[in-house]
């Protein structure tokens, strides 16, 4: 039995996707398996995901949050990893983040190449089920905002509800490459943020979110 769902939104980087996938399969210790969540439209990485060793999920979803929750909707494995597609990952990545898990520990936050455990959240499912991942959706992930905030969001939700633990040793490097819709929707994403922080944080115990790219 698979231990580990890899849920990997991705859109329009097919040349990217095989030596993602391989990288993934090499560097990944435990039973487990890659989910790549693709657009419809996307025929080019659809394309190249029939040729690998993945599990394809394919809808018309719009934003990263939105493909996250439809991956861990279509897995069924224990834990589940959310990660982007250009990350790279270090040998032995899952099996270091998965020995933080405990009785208290559900969500494992690994090491994103420069010490930010905040971007690439394992979860335990029977937990994300339990409880869910935000305040106002059951077994959801992420809310779904357009680009930036949901794993500022869920990190510093889960660290509120006392389930969160740092995995600086489980390094899943992000190489970081920034599109331009991910800079045009920054503001709009938050004024999302800031309007829902009260609802899970009304004591303000967490910091407020600040942007990731810069504006154009």
């Amino acid at each position: 039995m698979s231990t580990l769902a890899v849920i990997v939104p991705t859109v329009n980087r097919a040349e990217m996707l095989p030596t993602l996938v391989d990288n993934i399969h090499d560097a990944t210790e435990c039973a487990h398996r890659v989910y790549l969540v693709m657009e419809e439209t996307d025929m080019e990485s659809r394309k190249a995901a029939a040729t690998l060793d993945v599990v394809p999920v394919v809808g018309e979803f719009g934003s990263c949050s939105t493909a996250v929750n439809a991956g861990y909707w279509a897995s069924t494995e224990p834990f589940a990893a959310v990660v982007n597609d250009d990350c790279v990952f270090h040998y032995g990545w899952d099996i270091a983040a998965l020995r933080y898990f405990s009785d208290t520990v559900h969500i494992v936050g690994v090491n994103d190449g420069m010490g930010d455990t905040k971007c690439f959240p394992v979860v335990r499912r029977a937990y994300i089920e339990e409880h869910s991942g935000v305040y106002d959706k059951p077994n959801t992930i992420f809310h779904t905002y357009k680009s930036q905030g949901p794993d500022t969001e869920f990190a510093f939700y889960a660290m509120l509800r006392g389930v969160w633990a740092d995995a600086p040793d489980a390094i899943v490097e992000h190489r970081r490459i920034i599109t331009d819709k991910a800079r045009e929707t920054i503001l709009e994403d938050l004024e999302e943020y800031n309007r829902r922080w009260p609802q899970w944080d009304p004591d303000r115990v967490m910091p407020p979110a600040v942007p990731t790219v810069t504006p154009v």
